[in-house]
């Protein structure tokens, strides 16, 4: 562990300037050293500091911070310098940390580390590899100081892994005055907190203390997909790893993406190649719609012969909410975006319902469809009248919120369920695709008795007086299980079989003509041919899209409005 001062603060405070300056002299980087100067990682900024000094102990920091305090001076703190900005650069003092770089405690069995803020992470994961231990997630970028990636809260990518910062247990600062304290969730917790992602602005980290885990290997799966496709799944593309990235090539239109899943393969090296790189964060509830516009705008550059070529590709990544202040994940409360979410798919509804009625009775309809979407539309209006387009709308108005909790509570809990029974301590590839397959029939068991009631009351035909009118005499003729007819074709991409088995009458000592997935599916091949099953398919398109787009807007005002009304920090 780190230890205790020489110089408490009231012995810097006695010391006299020149003998500061005298002790001092060893760590000061002489004027004529091409050390003397700044450049970042990224080559962007340069500057030449007063004085650039070096400690290499605890106590040559208190004074350097003694002499800064004297003669009114700030002190920048520098490591590598990775930052793209000229953050770090600075007319006056320099400190840099690349000699406070030790790794100071190793505990095998409860997986935690202790090293000086110093250390790059290179030489932190060699000495994490030769204890088999090793960090739960990285960036791309290795070189990098501990205490540096701490600040600005680095990240690598998961949904499930937050900023590198989410790994500290504790700090150990020094102040400004040459005090050392430390601080954690249970001790100091506010400064705690505002020194994860200070941007150094707190005080010097001395010490860190991680929490790791056990070595791991990564295995390594790459797809292609169209953009267009890739925006539609973006939220079920970005759950189906440990960890997802997606390369964005904007020039054909494609999307990479990259899986990676605990194995135990092995590889020798990987190729360096340069890369010159802006990071952005967004709220992960913005992500799709700032794709669009960013899609929009590269577009735009494309058509101007002057206009700007983008980097080659764009990388997205992913990391889970957090509660440090100023990092990128820090988070509204989870009923914040719950509620938004419920808001937003309740406006999506009530604005495009038309759309599903007509998509419903296209696909009800038997042999070749004689009206078209614009017919739909007039038939059902003149025949009917306006209101019949929003017959049904009751059932997915009350199931949006439920629908939408049991997506990602059902996905938490397979998760955690299957992890338990197989004893994994993280999640595997096999058992992201049984997760995901679990959960998504625990979201049909929910989801498909409101379908089922809104398919009856759309019906040209439906006599049924509202929605509890149709449970009643469905569990009554048919029991409790008639409310899930046809919920085997939402395991697959079957909308027109699903409506038809959800929309069939049932008449008592007769077997329905559409009743299970596949004869419904082979009776429609047979009658109408391949083409109906994509009966609705224009109106369920119109749809999609720009319902996609008013589900963004609307999340994005109410989150607006959440974070004014609860204030800092949330603004």
């Amino acid at each position: 562990m780190l230890p205790q001062s020489t110089y408490p603060c009231a012995q810097l405070a006695a010391l006299t300037t020149a003998k500061l300056y005298n002790l001092l002299q060893p760590i000061t980087v002489s004027s004529r050293s091409p050390r003397a100067s700044f450049t970042n990682w990224g080559r962007t900024f340069t500057c030449t500091p007063l004085a650039i000094f070096e400690p290499e102990t605890d106590d040559q920091c208190a004074l350097v911070l003694e002499l800064a305090r004297r003669e009114g001076r700030r002190v920048r703190f520098a490591g590598i310098g990775h930052s793209p900005s000229d953050l770090a650069c600075t007319s006056e003092y320099m400190l840099r940390t690349i000699k406070l770089n030790k790794v100071l405690e190793v505990d095998t069995e409860k997986t935690i580390v202790v090293a000086q803020g110093g250390i790059i992470l290179n030489e932190l994961n060699e000495c994490l590899a030769a204890h088999g231990l090793a960090m739960s997630n990285i960036g791309s970028i290795s070189d990098q100081t501990l205490a540096g990636v701490i600040t600005t809260a680095t990240h690598g990518t998961g949904v499930t892994f937050g900023v590198m910062s989410t790994m500290v247990l504790e700090l150990t600062l020094m102040l400004a005055d040459g005090s050392k304290v430390t601080c954690s969730e249970q001790e100091r917790p506010d400064l705690f907190k505002a020194s994860l992602c200070g941007l150094g602005a707190t005080g010097l980290i001395l010490a860190v203390k991680l929490q790791v885990e056990p070595a791991f290997r990564l295995k390594e799966e790459q797809n292609t997909i169209e953009f267009d496709a890739f925006i539609n799944e973006f939220d079920d593309l970005m759950c189906a790893a440990e960890h997802v990235r997606f390369w964005w090539f904007i020039q054909n239109g494609l999307s990479e993406i990259l899986f990676f899943y605990e194995a135990g393969l092995k590889i020798d090296t990987v190729d360096k190649y340069p890369q010159y790189t802006t990071e952005w964060a967004v709220p992960l509830e913005n992500a799709q719609q700032c794709l669009l516009e960013l899609r929009t705008w590269v577009e735009n550059e494309y058509a101007d012969p002057n206009g700007i070529r983008p980097h080659f590709p764009i990388e997205i990544r992913f990391t889970e909410a957090d509660d440090i202040w100023l990092s990128p994940g820090f988070a509204l409360p989870f009923i914040a975006n719950f509620t938004a979410g419920a808001i937003a798919g309740i406006t999506e509804i009530l604005t495009f319902y038309p759309l599903d009625v007509v998509k419903t009775r296209m696909q009800l309809e038997r042999g070749k469809t004689s009206h078209g979407l614009v017919g739909s539309f007039k038939t059902i209006i003149a025949e009917e009248g306006f209101g019949r387009l929003y017959r049904g709308l009751v059932p997915p108005l009350l199931l949006e919120a439920p629908k939408r909790a049991t997506k990602f509570a059902a996905n938490d809990f397979w998760g955690k369920t299957f992890m338990g029974w197989t004893g994994e301590a993280k999640m595997t590839q096999s058992l992201s695709v049984l997760t995901g397959c679990s959960a998504g029939a625990t979201e049909s068991f929910v989801v498909v008795p409101f379908e089922l009631v809104k398919i009856k009351l759309q019906d040209k035909n439906s006599v049924f007086a509202g929605p509890m009118d149709v449970v009643r005499q469905i569990v009554k003729s048919e029991g409790a299980l008639g409310l899930y007819a046809g919920m085997e074709a939402t395991f697959w991409r079957f909308d027109v079989v699903k409506s038809r088995i959800q929309g069939a009458e049932k008449v008592a000592g007769s077997v329905p003509k559409y009743n299970w997935t596949y004869p419904a599916l082979a009776t429609i091949l047979r009658e109408e041919g391949p083409a109906a099953l994509y009966k609705g398919f224009v109106p369920k398109v119109l749809r999609l899209a720009p319902g996609g787009g008013v589900l963004l807007l609307v999340v994005e005002f109410t989150l607006g409005i959440f974070r004014k009304a609860l204030g800092p920090p949330y603004i």
